[in-house]
């Protein structure tokens, strides 16, 4: 049976970013939130977002975001100018600071025909050990998160409350949590790391299986964050930590262009990302 969540109901997604495009040991040094900054302009051919660390002084446990599901669908006979199935996903990602090897957590909504019908987005998770360069976990490493047996489904521009929260009196467990809202929510699944993990990164972002992907989304807007917010913890998991949004810390942007490059007539921007609102919302675009 496939549950379909609705406004009025406890809803939950998943996001995912490219594990593929993970987070690196190059990107933004957390700051405080007075020196909120663009650390460095990069570019991808499948990835678009924003992603900041912080160099082993700041970790985090959390983040979330109030996140709007895209109106693309699957390519089909009635939509032959669609994308395949599982080749798009929006979300958000925790990682060690490391550019090899290190522990990352990722929540995504992913256009998956085997898990929700027609084109309806499923919520995803995975965890694992990966080499990063951005900030989303990638689409193959992602799996349905279930809800009493169940495949979380969301319809195109439904918004949805998603969070991963690594639970500070237990650092080896990430809780998955989706809802209506940041007052209207449950957890839907829970990671187990194994040992022990401070994680240094964060990202929001979308990603593409491939350039080729990305330069043949419908024009207009892929994903639309409302929010996005992180908590940065002081200390071992004590409970002081500082609740910021997305607008108060460092961060590096990543671009879509056609060959991963910068910008040119000759290499066109695929996925363009919008600049960040006060709350931490922003979208990622299709030109």
């Amino acid at each position: 049976m496939v549950k379909f969540l609705r406004r009025v109901a406890i809803t939950m997604i998943a996001l995912a970013l490219p594990l593929s495009l993970g987070l690196s040991m190059g990107l933004g040094t957390a700051a405080n939130a007075s020196t909120t900054a663009q650390v460095a302009q990069r570019y991808s051919e499948y990835l678009a977002g924003h992603a900041g660390e912080g160099n082993g002084v700041a970790s985090y446990n959390d983040v979330r975001g109030q996140v709007v599901a895209p109106s693309e669908c699957l390519v089909s006979a009635t939509c032959p100018d669609g994308v395949a199935a599982d080749s798009v996903a929006d979300g958000m990602l925790l990682a060690q600071n490391v550019s090899v090897g290190g522990e990352e957590v990722g929540l995504a909504l992913v256009l998956d025909s085997t898990s929700c019908p027609g084109d309806f987005w499923t919520v995803e998770d995975a965890d694992g050990t990966y080499s990063f360069t951005g900030p989303v976990i990638d689409v193959s490493s992602l799996h349905p998160a279930m809800n009493f047996g169940n495949p979380i489904c969301l319809s195109p521009g439904q918004s949805e409350y998603l969070e991963l929260y690594q639970i500070r009196t237990q650092p080896k467990f990430v809780d998955l949590i989706a809802g209506v809202s940041r007052t209207d929510n449950d957890i839907a699944d829970q990671l187990s790391l194994g040992h022990k993990v401070y994680f240094h990164s964060f990202g929001f972002g979308a990603n593409t299986t491939s350039g080729a992907v990305a330069a043949t989304l419908d024009a207009g807007t892929l994903v639309e964050f409302e929010s996005a917010d992180l908590t940065e913890v002081r200390g071992n998991f004590h409970k002081d930590g500082r609740a910021l949004s997305l607008a108060k810390v460092n961060y590096d942007t990543f671009t879509g262009t056609e060959d991963g490059g910068p910008p040119s007539v000759a290499n066109p921007v695929t996925l363009e990302v919008g600049p960040i609102a006060a709350n931490g919302g922003f979208t990622v675009t299709s030109p």
